[in-house]
């Protein structure tokens, strides 16, 4: 038997931050040591700042050095990338011809090796299988060193801006960026600037199937807090170089767009353009500057011109009294999202950390959000109720004193937040999320509920103390999926009737603990059926069921079935006495509350304080049972409340 429970003006926020993961030991050189170190400690003050866009199985045309094209799956962000073809066989640049290869382990796992076989040549005497990956431990090792280097560059921006702690962002008001469009000699833009000026700003925008602009989405999942639209030269300036210049693989991601960027903001400010309209909140800084190019982006494996977001170095751009600071730099390709540039856009002006784990060893918070997998193609999903809470955009209502019938809404930012009694940076957070309008491609739909620790951290999937999320999605049916790497989310993550309807601290996992495992007093109860406005029960159970474990027999053909038996204690918690019946199903279980097995529910009062034993066990009806795996749903229901719960 399975257990299971059943707002403002635009102001910019600071805040500091440090997070350091070390594995910087055991290096050959000290030299290598010594730099490693000094990159980890970069990387200790502003990790969280090294910003990625992730792409799971995306299908990109990368360029072979003779302009051949090929057709390849990848896996990764501006760090880190696992490149496929679309047959299945992980790929590599050879380092010495350019060419994009077939792949195979080195002897100790922690590296790809080119095979030197072109992709689309015969293979099969290659004697290299599919999907090849390199050790977890070493391409975690590549994205921490990559994280770190970006985070030394932007270490050294703040200091010269002189930000002793950095930006958190601007969320709320009227807030205009620069889109800056721009093509190459060798390849002209093809999306008219008309319709980039309505890909970022036209109100019920439904070009290249998208489900609004760039500003319907933020104004929406705002709830009208924050308005940002761009502004879209009506020409492309084209580059100096030819694509390849810029979109070059050899080139690691960042320099090349930078380049790219004050070539066209240099050109804006030789036409006359008034830059000093683009600091809404008067700090000196240019609030959003972003970069669309013509085409694609050919190079992969984190090269030339893939998509990110980052800083100028200081000093790079100044005008009419305002300078350049981040930035963010996508693709416009023949049919343009909106996904990737909302994303990148969490990042630039709201400041949002990254809810994917960038180790990719686990799915952070999944689909249900901007910021991990929902922020793709046309529709993404709205950002979690944390980030719109961090954010100013909610409507906030502390949980504190037991209530019957709280609805909240979907499609709203009203949001409910229960409190740890002693630590301010954990507590829990609860949201409506339906599939509908921006969350239509939502995996499941119901209430969300939301674990916070605003020191834990997205690649922290252990769930342990001392090593779990900074945001949790706490997924109904506690199977954990998302920090076990199995999917993004699947239908039974949120809580709705008839099946997930309690959670709180004396039920079976998921339940309401904090980290440290101290047992918390957060309950909610009747939580209704999937709908746009949903209502639940804030309050305690005071039944309590002991043990929080699952129960099942197997065994051969007539038996013995093991285990024979289990006992669950019925604890009254409260203050006033509890009416209390338990009930089964099969033939083959008996019940017994001490007066003797029976196959009828038991039914008792439970006095303050007061326990009771029952005993589930099998009877002698299970010896016309068959060999295997047996189970029943047993449920425990408190008749004063009203409040089922059940084994399964």
């Amino acid at each position: 038997m399975v257990s299971s429970a059943t707002k403002g003006g635009g102001k910019r926020y600071f805040r500091g931050v440090s997070r350091i993961s070390g594995w910087a030991s055991g290096m050959a050189s000290v030299g290598r040591q010594l730099l490693l170190l000094c990159i980890f400690a970069a990387f200790a003050l502003i990790s969280s700042k090294a910003y990625g866009a992730p792409v799971r199985g995306g299908i990109f045309e990368l360029r072979q050095p003779d302009g051949a094209a090929v057709a390849v799956r990848i896996w990764g962000d501006e760090f880190y990338q696992v490149v496929e073809s679309l047959d299945g066989y992980t790929l590599i640049r050879d380092s010495h011809t350019g060419l994009i290869c077939y792949a195979r382990l080195s002897a100790d796992g922690t590296e790809l090796v080119s095979t030197g076989l072109r992709v689309g040549g015969s293979y099969e005497d290659l004697g290299i299988e599919p999907h090849i990956r390199i050790l977890p431990q070493a391409a975690g090792r590549k994205i921490h060193v990559a994280r770190a280097r970006f985070a030394i560059g932007e270490m050294q921006v703040m200091d010269a801006l002189g930000l002793a702690v950095t930006p958190l962002g601007i969320s709320t008001g009227n807030v205009q960026g620069i889109c800056l469009l721009v093509d190459f000699p060798d390849e002209a833009g093809t999306i008219p600037p008309s319709e980039v000026d309505s890909f970022c700003n036209q109100i019920g925008y439904t070009g290249y199937g998208n489900n609004g602009s760039v500003r319907d989405y933020f104004y929406d999942v705002s709830d009208g807090n924050l308005t940002y639209t761009s502004y879209v030269p009506a020409a492309y300036y084209t580059a100096i170089h030819k694509k390849s210049y810029y979109d070059d693989p050899n080139e690691s991601v960042g320099p090349r767009a930078r380049e790219l960027i004050l070539e066209a903001l240099n050109h804006l400010e030789n036409g006359g353009f008034d830059f000093s309209q683009y600091d809404s909140d008067g700090d000196g800084l240019i609030d959003a500057i972003n970069c669309l190019y013509a085409g694609g982006c050919s190079s992969g494996w984190a090269k030339g011109l893939w998509p990110h977001s980052a800083s100028f170095t200081a000093g790079s751009f100044t005008a009419d009294g305002v300078s350049a600071y981040k930035y963010i730099i996508a693709y416009l390709g023949s049919s343009p999202k909106i996904g990737i540039f909302c994303h990148e856009t969490g990042h630039l002006l709201c400041n949002w950390p990254d809810l994917y784990d960038t180790e990719y060893d686990s799915r952070g918070v999944g689909k249900f959000c901007l910021m991990s997998y929902g922020g793709q193609g046309g529709s993404p999903v709205e950002p979690c109720a944390y980030l719109k809470y961090i954010s100013g955009w909610t409507n906030t209502t502390l949980l504190t004193v037991p209530q019957a019938g709280l609805s909240v809404a979907a499609g709203s930012n009203s949001i409910y937040k229960y409190e740890h009694p002693i630590l301010p940076n954990e507590y829990f957070l609860i949201e409506n999320r339906q599939q509908f309008d921006w969350d239509s491609p939502l995996p499941d739909a119901g209430i969300a509920i939301w674990h916070i620790d605003t020191d834990g951290w997205n690649n922290r999937q252990e769930m342990t103390p001392s090593s779990h999320y900074q945001v949790t999605l706490v997924q109904a049916d506690g199977h954990w999926d998302l920090e076990k790497n199995v999917n993004g989310g699947d239908s039974n993550d949120l809580w709705k009737a008839p099946e997930f309807t309690v959670f709180g601290p004396y039920y079976a996992a998921p339940n309401s603990n904090w980290w440290d495992g101290t047992v918390s007093d957060f309950s909610i109860l009747d939580i209704s059926s999937t709908d746009p406005f949903m209502t639940f029960t804030y309050g305690l159970d005071p039944l309590e069921i002991l043990p929080d474990e699952d129960f099942y027999a197997t065994g051969p053909d007539g038996g013995p079935f093991s285990p024979p038996a289990t006992t669950y204690i019925l604890t009254n918690k409260g203050t006033v006495a509890i009416d209390y019946c338990v009930s089964k199903t099969e033939a083959w279980l008996s019940l017994d509350d001490g007066t003797g097995p029976t196959n009828d529910p038991l039914y008792g009062t439970l006095t303050p304080d007061g326990n009771i034993g029952i005993e589930v066990s099998l009877n002698s009806s299970a010896e016309t049972l068959t060999e295997g795996y047996y189970s029943d749903t047993i449920i425990f229901s408190n008749l004063t409340s009203s409040i089922a719960r059940h084994t399964r």
